[in-house]
C-alpha cells in the first residue's frame, strides 16, 4: 500500500470523527438544555481556550519526541476522550428524563457529569490539534521528500478530504439522530470513536514503519557523552539524560539531544571541554610515552587533574566545594521549576509566542490567523442571522453544503496556480480575490439592501480563494520552518486560530442584536483586508521578491493575449 493511500485513509477517519463530534456536541447540549445556550457556549469557550494555552507545549513535544509516540498518544487520548465524553452525555440525557430541566443545575450528579465532559473534551480537542499539526505540518513533508509539486497536491487532497467530511459527517449524524433518537446517537458516536481508533492507529504505524525518514529527527548536540563524567559532575543529570535517549552498553550515547534539550542542561561548553581535554590528554600521553614514560605520565596526570577541576564544576573554577555548589544549583532549580520556561506551560506559551513573533514566517502565519476572525463563513453566527432573516432552512442547508464544494474547487485550482505563478504570488492573489468578493457582498447586501441570494453567492465564491490560500500558507510553513521548531511554530499558530474563534464568540456576545449583524460582517471584511496587506508585506520582502518573477511573466503573457 502506497503512503498516499495510508495518509488519505487516516485523514478520512480523523476528519470524519472530528467533524461529526464538533457538530454533534452543541446539538446534543441544546437537546438537553432547551432553554439556554450557556452549556454549549461554555464548552466551546473552554475547549478552544485550552488549545490556545497549551499550543506551544504540544508543539514543543512534537519537535522533541519520537513521531510515532506523539501520534499514538494523541490518537488514543483524542478518540477515547470523545468516547468517554459521549458516555457522560448519555448519562446526563438519562438524568434529564427523571429530573426537570430547571432542577438539573441543582443536582450534584449533574455537575459530577458535566465537569468531566468539559475537562476531557478539552483534552480531546488539544490532542486532536496536536495530531493534526504533527501529521499535516511534519509527517507530510517527510513523506513527499523534496518534491514541492507533490507537496502541493498532497496538501490539496488533505483539504478535499476535510471539506468532504465537513459536509457528509454532519448530514450523516442528523440522519442517525432523526432515526434513532438522541441517546442512541450519543452511543453511536462513542462506538464510532472506539472502532475507528484501531484502523487509524494501524495506518499511522504503517506509514511510520514504511518510511525510514520518519524515524529520523534532526538533532544537535554532543556526539558522545560519558555518563561516568556526567555523574561525577552532577548526579541528577544522568537520570535526566536517560529519559530522553537510549544508551549503549558502554555508557555512550549518539545524537540524542535536540537543540533546546541540549541548552536546557547547559552542558555544551562542558562536553566540548571534556572531549577536547580527553583527546588532548590521550595524544599527549601516547607521544610522551615514547620519550620518557614515567616522567611524562606524572605530568599528564597533573594536567588531567587540572582539567577535571575545570570541568567538574559548572560555571566555577573553585573545586574545593563541589557538593555545596551542586546543592545550591539544585535548590535554585527546584525553587524556580514552577516558572521555568522548560516546565511551566504558561512560560512555554510565552516563549513559544515570542519565538513565533520573531520568526521570518510570522506575517504570513498571522495573516492566516486573521482569517478566523470572521462571521461570513456559514458558521453558528452566520446561520443564526440567516434564520433571523427568515431564510428557508433548505436554502441554508444547500448553501452550507456549497461552502464545502466551493472550497474543494479552490483546492483543485491552487496546484495550477502555484505551478504557473509561484507559491507567494498565488497566496497574494487568493487573499485579494477573497476580500474583493466579501467587499462586494457587504456593499450589495448591507448597504444597498439587495437580495440575500447575492450575499450568499458572493460569500460562496470567496470560499474558493480562501481554501486556495489555506494550502499556500500551509506549504509556506512546511518549507520555511526548520524541523527542530516546526511543531512549536505550527502549534502556536493553531492556538492563535482557536483564540481568534474565541474573539468571534466574544464579538457575538457584545454585538448580540441580529439587526446589528452588519457590524460583525464589516469586522470580518476588515480582518481579511488586514490579512491581505500583511501577506503582501511578507511576500514583498527582499528575499522573497524573486518569487514574484513568475507572476510578472504571467501578467505579461496575458497582456499580449488580450
Amino acid at each position: 500500500m502506497k503512503w498516499e493511500l495510508k495518509l488519505y485513509s487516516q485523514q478520512f477517519f480523523s476528519a470524519w470523527g472530528d467533524r461529526m463530534w464538533n457538530f454533534a456536541v452543541p446539538m446534543i447540549l441544546m437537546e438537553i438544555f432547551e432553554t439556554t445556550f450557556l452549556p454549549s457556549s461554555a464548552y466551546e469557550l473552554v475547549t478552544h481556550l485550552s488549545v490556545f494555552i497549551l499550543s506551544a507545549s504540544f508543539g514543543r513535544l512534537i519537535d522533541r519526541k519520537n513521531r510515532l509516540k506523539i501520534a499514538t498518544y494523541a490518537l488514543w487520548i483524542q478518540n477515547l476522550g470523545v468516547a468517554i465524553c459521549s458516555i457522560f452525555l448519555y448519562l446526563i440525557a438519562d438524568l434529564k428524563m427523571t429530573t426537570k430541566a430547571e432542577d438539573l443545575p441543582k443536582s450534584g450528579k449533574f455537575w459530577g457529569l458535566s465537569i468531566p465532559i468539559v475537562i476531557i473534551g478539552s483534552l480531546s480537542r488539544i490532542t486532536s490539534s496536536m495530531l493534526k499539526v504533527a501529521i499535516e505540518k511534519d509527517w507530510v513533508l517527510v513523506l513527499v521528500g523534496n518534491n514541492e509539486e507533490k507537496l502541493t497536491l498532497t496538501n490539496a487532497w488533505i483539504r478535499r478530504i476535510e471539506l468532504s467530511c465537513a459536509v457528509t459527517s454532519p448530514v450523516f449524524f442528523t440522519v442517525v439522530l432523526d432515526q434513532w433518537g438522541m441517546k442512541a446517537s450519543i452511543l453511536f458516536i462513542a462506538i464510532w470513536n472506539v472502532v475507528s481508533l484501531f484502523p487509524e492507529w494501524i495506518l499511522v504505524r504503517m506509514m511510520y514503519f514504511s518510511t525510514p525518514d520518519l524515524k529520523i529527527k534532526k538533532k544537535v548536540g554532543p556526539k558522545k557523552v560519558d555518563l561516568k563524567k556526567i555523574e561525577f559532575q552532577k548526579p541528577k543529570m544522568k537520570k535526566e539524560l536517560e529519559q530522553i535517549g537510549d544508551f549503549s552498553e558502554d555508557g555512550w550515547i549518539d545524537q540524542t539531544f535536540t537543540e533546546d534539550e541540549f541548552q536546557d542542561f547547559n552542558l555544551s561548553s562542558e562536553f566540548e571541554k571534556k572531549n577536547n581535554n580527553d583527546d588532548k590528554n590521550e595524544n599527549n600521553q601516547n607521544e610522551n610515552n615514547q620519550n620518557n614514560q614515567n616522567e611524562n605520565n606524572e605530568n599528564n596526570q597533573n594536567e588531567n587533574d587540572q582539567n577535571n577541576d575545570q570541568i567538574s564544576i559548572i560555571n566555577s573554577n573553585d573545586n574545593d566545594d563541589i557538593q555545596s555548589i551542586i546543592n545550591q544549583n539544585d535548590k535554585k532549580k527546584n525553587k524556580e521549576s514552577l516558572f521555568d520556561e522548560n516546565e511551566f506551560f504558561l512560560c512555554v506559551l510565552k516563549k513559544g509566542i515570542h519565538d513565533y513573533v520573531r520568526h521570518p514566517v510570522f506575517l504570513a502565519s498571522i495573516a492566516y490567523v486573521l482569517l478566523y476572525i470572521t462571521v461570513l463563513d456559514f458558521d453558528v453566527l452566520f446561520v443564526a442571522f440567516l434564520v433571523w432573516k427568515k431564510i428557508n432552512y433548505i436554502e441554508i442547508g444547500i448553501f452550507r453544503a456549497g461552502n464545502a464544494i466551493f472550497g474543494i474547487i479552490g483546492t483543485l485550482i491552487i496546484p495550477w496556480m502555484i505551478k504557473h505563478m509561484g507559491l507567494l504570488s498565488s497566496g497574494v492573489v487568493s487573499l485579494w480575490v477573497e476580500i474583493s468578493f466579501l467587499a462586494v457582498a457587504y456593499v450589495l447586501f448591507f448597504m444597498l439592501s439587495m437580495s440575500h441570494f447575492i450575499l450568499l453567492t458572493f460569500v460562496l465564491i470567496s470560499r474558493v480563494s480562501l481554501w486556495a490560500f489555506d494550502i499556500c500558507e500551509a506549504q509556506i510553513i512546511q518549507l520555511s520552518v526548520s524541523e527542530k521548531e516546526r511543531g512549536k511554530i505550527s502549534g502556536v499558530q493553531a492556538g492563535l486560530c482557536d483564540l481568534a474563534t474565541i474573539i468571534v464568540f466574544i464579538l457575538g456576545i457584545i454585538i448580540s442584536d441580529p439587526s446589528d449583524f452588519s457590524k460583525l460582517a464589516l469586522t470580518s471584511c476588515i480582518s481579511v483586508l488586514v490579512a491581505a496587506v500583511l501577506f503582501v508585506i511578507y511576500a514583498s520582502r527582499p528575499k522573497n521578491k524573486k518569487y514574484f518573477s513568475q507572476l510578472r511573466s504571467q501578467v505579461l503573457i496575458w497582456k499580449r493575449i488580450l
